[in-house]
């Protein structure tokens, strides 16, 4: 019974962490949010950005982009996320964060 007890705690702790952080604010530094992006907006990387997405992205922010995919994630269509900058989209997707892993490279 104590076991149940503990194993339950820990669980709750863990989801309440884990829900906790995700509502905190994601922190950028001036430089890294003042970074240009150097890739020019052409046809040719556009595709190339489409295929990385739907191979690491559409998972969990879903085909639509909308954050509806396996795991509730956040809407890349917001107005709120579109109003971030370059430098901090790269920030975030380079660094990852709880339940987004980085992809670094």
């Amino acid at each position: 019974m104590a076991k149940n007890t503990l194993l339950i705690s820990i669980i709750i702790l863990i989801c309440t962490l884990n829900a906790n952080s995700q509502v905190k604010p994601w922190q950028v530094s001036a430089e890294d949010a003042g970074k240009i992006n150097p890739i020019p907006v052409e046809l040719k990387n556009l595709g190339i950005g489409r295929n990385i997405f739907t191979r690491t992205c559409v998972a969990c922010h879903g085909a639509k982009a909308d954050g509806k995919g396996l795991i509730q994630s956040t809407s890349l269509i917001d107005e709120t996320f579109q109003k971030q900058s370059d430098g901090s989209i790269f920030f975030k997707i380079n660094t990852g964060r709880d339940k987004m892993p980085p992809f670094k490279g």
